[in-house]
């Protein structure tokens, strides 16, 4: 009976062993998975905070893209060269001009081109169309000494039709119809400084001929 009791005994023994291996590996194993667990849950915090980084990074660069094509469009605006052929001035805007060789400045403008003037009292032209530029001018400076401008120094219109500059012709057309309505033209011109002109210029046009650029010497306007 001693016997059997002493391997009761050792029996006991080993399974109660046994039972706290299993519980030391079962705890060994639950930690393991929250060690695991941690860093996975660290990577994932990690990859949502850099996309996060990415998707602002991606918005200040779309913003500042935009703001770069603003600011573009701007500057190619304040840029623009006004007065040529690609970006003439549009009737009735004045530009400044420099001092000319005679030392006056004006400022001046082509406010309209007139058609349909006949021919002048004593011509003997049968073709062709007689046309006025016309238009205001002021004067911003003068020269030393002057009270007036001098009629010669008034910048000079050009017309311009089918590639050939057309000369003024004041001799052949009627401008009756511009002198009665106070309009000078532009030979007859005598203008005190800050005074102001309303001006005109007469073409006669060859028959048939299509009108291309009209300018103030080379400032253009825009007539189509």
């Amino acid at each position: 009976m001693g016997i059997v009791r002493i391997e009761a005994n050792k029996v006991k023994g080993v399974l109660w062993l046994g039972l706290f291996a299993a519980i030391a590996i079962a705890g060994c194993s639950a930690e393991s998975n929250r060690v695991e667990e941690t860093p996975r849950r660290d990577e994932d915090t990690q990859t949502e905070e850099t996309q996060g980084d990415t998707d602002e990074q991606a918005h200040e660069l779309e913003v500042a893209g935009e703001s770069e094509e603003v600011h573009s469009d701007d500057n190619d605006a304040e840029n623009t060269e006004f007065g040529t052929v690609q970006s003439p001035y549009p009737f009735g805007v004045a530009h400044s001009r420099d001092a000319s060789f005679l030392g006056t400045a004006w400022t001046i403008s082509i406010d309209e081109v007139r058609r349909g003037f006949g021919f002048g009292q004593f011509s003997d032209v049968t073709e062709g169309e007689c046309v006025a530029i016309v238009g205001t001018a002021s004067v911003e400076v003068l020269p030393d000494g002057e009270l007036v401008s001098n009629s010669f120094d008034f910048p000079t219109p050009v017309l311009i039709a089918d590639g050939n500059g057309v000369e003024s012709n004041k001799t052949d057309c009627d401008s009756e119809s511009l002198d009665a309505e106070g309009l000078t033209w532009v030979l007859d011109t005598s203008v005190a400084l800050n005074g102001t002109v309303r001006y005109y210029q007469m073409f006669l046009l060859p028959e048939g001929a299509t009108i291309e650029t009209i300018a103030i010497e080379d400032t253009v306007y825009n007539f189509n």
